[in-house]
């Protein structure tokens, strides 16, 4: 696929006056246009031809990419005269598409694996491939009702049209798509239509096909349509620069991020009771070694059973009171501990219904952890992360920090070849103490 769409009529009305000049793609984020960050993602997946479909203020969108191209990208610019929505457009450069295209948004921040969405959709050639991922807000968010064993795209299920005491998936639409020529036939003539909510289910009753592909761990995609987005955007773009650059030029060792439950004690579902609470063998020792050598330690964790219902917030904050002071008594220390009680499923129906979401704190994002280096004043470069699952790992990776995995001798433990590789592998937690502290020297 050689060929990328980007949608770039979107007025920006909610950001507010002081971005009322620019078109919506051509807002900065950290100082760059978004749409400069889109094109860039493009380039890297193998893209080589772009067409700008801009709408509002598109003759500034023109201007800027007839002098801006550090992508060496074919570059052009069509500014429609009547707004046709995100599917009408696509009818009026109908002649200048490939048989299958990316089509992208101009006002969603990528930070992602474009080139596994397209290689996924190459590897089917259906109708469509649509990007999804868990939502962090599955309430109102558009959804897609996708087989889990095929990958096939059953139905489209709007926050609007939706029943709203229904169980649903949480599997929403990411707004990135691979399409097929075909498609075209499905988007109505002369008036405004929509990618998503009028093209994609007409297609799907005219029976076509359409696939999905889920959002890697380590990719973020983000509407940045709201003040509050832009600041999320924005805050996620600095802890990612400094996340490469920590890795890419690790110090010496001063703090310690550490899983709970099969890290530092026995894995319990859920640990609700201090009396069941079971330190690992060399946990203690391991954590008195690091308090030894003057390291900084915390634990983040992840508590789903919250969520579920399963699990209160004052029983695990028994079960920590106990666990920091057995560790306090073995001469070893844990200056806090965070932890993240969502669940991103949404179906089930038990729980709390609140806490049913994606969210940036529940590993394998990064979210737990930057809040605790910045909390307590350490940098992803004199970090380290020590964990027992690939959610732990690829957290401490999204995070720029060095990752230790703890998989004991007895095969327990949670060994997944698809994860990322950790920087090193033990046994134990005193053996991990063993290797950070060389680590810290």
């Amino acid at each position: 696929m050689r060929q990328a769409v980007i949608l770039c009529g979107g007025k920006g009305t909610r950001l507010g006056a002081g971005f009322s000049h620019l078109p919506k793609p051509l807002v900065p984020v950290e100082g760059i246009p978004l749409l400069d960050r889109i094109l860039g993602v493009a380039a890297e997946a193998g893209i080589k031809e772009v067409i700008l479909a801009a709408g509002h203020l598109g003759h500034l969108i023109a201007e800027r990419y007839q002098e801006v191209n550090p992508w060496g990208l074919d570059i052009r610019t069509h500014v429609e005269k009547t707004p046709l929505g995100t599917a009408g457009c696509l009818l009026e450069i109908a002649g200048q598409l490939d048989e299958h295209f990316a089509l992208l948004y101009g006002d969603i921040f990528l930070d992602f694996d474009l080139g596994g969405l397209i290689r996924r959709h190459e590897a089917f050639l259906p109708d469509a491939t649509v990007l999804v991922r868990q939502s962090d807000h599955p309430a109102d968010s558009d959804l897609v009702d996708v087989d889990m064993d095929t990958g096939e795209v059953k139905a489209f299920l709007p926050k609007a049209t939706r029943d709203p005491a229904g169980l649903y998936r949480n599997c929403g639409n990411a707004a990135v798509y691979c399409c097929s020529r075909r498609l075209l036939a499905s988007v109505p003539q002369g008036r405004p239509s929509d990618i998503a909510t009028d093209v994609f289910p007409a297609l799907l009753a005219e029976g076509g096909r359409i696939r999905a592909h889920w959002l890697e761990d380590t990719g973020y995609v983000k509407d940045m349509g709201t003040p509050a987005r832009l600041v999320e955007v924005e805050r996620y773009w600095r802890r990612r620069q400094l996340a490469r650059a920590s890795a890419a030029a690790p110090r010496k060792v001063r703090a310690v991020i550490l899983d709970r439950d099969g890290v530092i004690v026995e894995n319990r579902e859920p640990l609700a009771e201090t009396a069941h609470m079971t330190f690992l063998p060399g946990a203690l020792e391991g954590l008195r070694l690091m308090n030894e050598n003057g390291l900084a330690c915390f634990v983040a964790t992840n508590q789903p059973w919250i969520a579920r219902g399963l699990l209160t917030e004052e029983q695990m904050a028994a079960v920590h009171g106990q666990l920091v002071a057995a560790v306090n008594q073995a001469g070893g220390g844990i200056r806090a501990i965070a932890h993240s009680p969502y669940h991103p499923e949404t179906h089930h129906g038990e729980g709390v219904p609140a806490l049913r979401r994606a969210s940036e704190c529940r590993k394998p994002r990064p979210g737990m952890l930057f809040a605790l280096m910045e909390e307590h004043g350490f940098l992803p470069d004199e970090t380290v992360m020590v964990g027992d699952s690939p959610a732990d790992i690829t957290a401490g990776k999204n995070a720029g920090v060095r990752t230790v995995l703890i998989r004991p001798a007895n095969g327990a433990g949670s060994p997944d070849t698809t994860a990322p590789m950790a920087d090193a592998t033990v046994e134990d937690l005193q053996s991990a103490a063993a290797v950070i502290r060389a680590w810290s020297r």
